[in-house]
């Protein structure tokens, strides 16, 4: 018994005190997701799981380590203070954004959400016309202009600029985050794709499609490309406001960009808004990491000094 209360002491000193409390949480968040994407049934309980096994994580570390209560809120109050409130709040969100997900797949396995994607595609069309778009002439062919912000092509040109800049500039670290944030969000898109198999809509489209419906690669994959630089340019700007708008600069693309799969007839709404919640929810993850890592190297340098 006591070697198994020192194993865990140990387990809870290297997350909680060497290392931080937003590494445990995010290790449930990846768990309790993991387990979503494997089993949707869980989803209905995953958000209790969620909030429970944060409080365990918190709450363990009286237990096992023995130390009070007054002396773990100040050390949680000195962490936030310190920082770690941001990567909280993002792993919370992470959670958020994966739960919205899981619902929506299971919604549409089911087959729940035909009406509703019915609906916002007749809301795009003049009357009950499926080949007519609403708005002048010209609008569909700006709109697929917009779209192709998203393809595979423009995309691979914007990480190929942005990876070469950061390099110029000896930002390796960065460029190399920014490279697997990407990339893995494009094996994530393929993968999700494969798996749900869901036929394009039936409706007239005004723009060839090779892959599957279900989730929207390019939602996904510009929330991934545009989200990671807005904040990668967020974290380098100097006015509040300069970060400001970079943030909603890459949000704005995003939204464009899933819109315009609905208005062409590309895509059900659900694909994209799927595409939205996996694919923020990558780019948070991924920032996350970086985040952690950058406050744990700091604190080792403290330590050291």
């Amino acid at each position: 018994m006591r070697t198994l209360r020192a194993i865990a002491a140990e387990i809870v000193h290297l997350f909680v005190d060497d290392g931080s409390l937003a590494l445990a949480l995010l290790l449930w968040c990846a768990a309790v997701g993991a387990t979503n994407l494997l089993i949707p049934a869980f989803s209905e309980v995953a958000g209790i799981a969620l909030f429970a096994g944060c409080a365990v994580i918190l709450f363990a570390n009286v237990v096992l380590t023995g130390r009070g209560a007054p002396l773990l809120r100040l050390r949680v109050a000195r962490r936030l203070l310190h920082g770690e409130v941001v990567l909280v709040v993002a792993l919370l969100a992470l959670a958020v954004m994966l739960l919205a997900f899981v619902s929506l797949a299971d919604e549409v396995i089911e087959g729940d959400m035909a009406g509703f994607d019915h609906a916002v595609v007749m809301f795009f069309r003049h009357g009950s016309d499926l080949a007519q778009p609403i708005g002048p002439a010209w609008l569909p062919e700006m709109v697929r202009d917009v779209t192709a912000l998203g393809s595979f092509a423009v995309l691979g040109l914007v990480l190929a600029v942005s990876l070469a800049y950061l390099l110029m500039v000896g930002q390796r670290r960065i460029a190399l985050f920014m490279a697997a944030s990407v990339l893995g969000g494009t094996l994530v898109s393929t993968l999700l794709k494969q798996g749900f198999d869901r036929p394009r809509p039936d409706y007239p489209q005004m723009a060839q499609v090779f892959t599957a419906s279900f989730p929207s690669g390019h939602a996904l994959l510009s929330a991934v490309t545009y989200l990671t630089i807005g904040i990668i340019l967020a974290r380098v700007a100097g006015e509040r406001h300069h970060r400001v708008f970079f943030v909603a600069v890459a949000v704005m693309l995003t939204l464009l960009i899933g819109a315009s799969r609905v208005y062409l007839g590309l895509h059900y709404a659900s694909d994209v808004l799927a595409g939205w919640s996996i694919g923020a929810a990558w780019a948070t993850l991924c920032w996350s990491v970086l985040l952690w890592t950058e406050e744990h190297h700091r604190a080792i340098s403290a330590r050291a000094a």
